[in-house]
């Protein structure tokens, strides 16, 4: 129920749909980032905001990995996932 302002935009990357910001109070706990990719099968949970739907929690499994080409040449690797998300997950966080 706490409501905390972002102060302050410290960098991203479009193509990656990765933000990092700085939000306003203290004591915060991060979530630890994953030190490699989880493997195939493994479980997911995915807590994101999809259509103004706050704070919708599913579940599944890692479903593959893919590349994809950019418009500038680079691969980018993507993991699939069968935890349902839509339009307004960005950022929500897939947790193992």
């Amino acid at each position: 129920g706490n409501v905390y302002p972002v102060t302050d935009i410290l960098g991203g990357d479009k193509t990656a749909d990765v933000l990092v910001l700085k939000v306003g109070g203290k004591g915060f706990a991060p979530l630890a980032v994953a030190a490699r990719p989880l493997p195939v099968a493994s479980w997911v949970g995915v807590l994101s905001h999809p259509g103004d739907h706050f704070y919708l929690f599913t579940q599944g499994h890692v479903s593959r990995y893919s590349t994809n080409e950019t418009d500038d040449g680079r691969r980018e690797r993507w993991m699939g996932v069968t935890a349902e998300f839509a339009t307004g997950s960005s950022g929500g966080p897939v947790l193992d």
